[in-house]
């Protein structure tokens, strides 16, 4: 049976973005005075870093499956 591919970058993108345009309202009607320059700074900026931190983790997860797919073909040539 073959395991479901987990996309955890595409995951933490979109609430990435969601925070990032929290902050960006909150941060854009203090700092720009235009809540919409806010929402435009916050949303890029929690997209990159959702990117980011997915990317690290579908690694993370990529290199585990392949360490115990190895683990499990030595254990049945033995």
């Amino acid at each position: 049976m073959k395991k479901k591919k987990e996309n955890y970058q595409s995951q933490y993108m979109c609430l990435g973005m969601c925070i990032g345009i929290a902050l960006g309202m909150a941060l854009g009607g203090l700092i720009f005075d235009d809540i919409l320059i806010g929402m435009t700074f916050g949303m890029s900026i929690g997209m990159s870093l959702g990117l980011s931190i997915g990317s690290a983790k579908d690694k993370k997860i990529a290199e585990e499956n392949k360490n115990n797919s190895d683990n499990n073909n030595k254990e049945n040539m033995s």
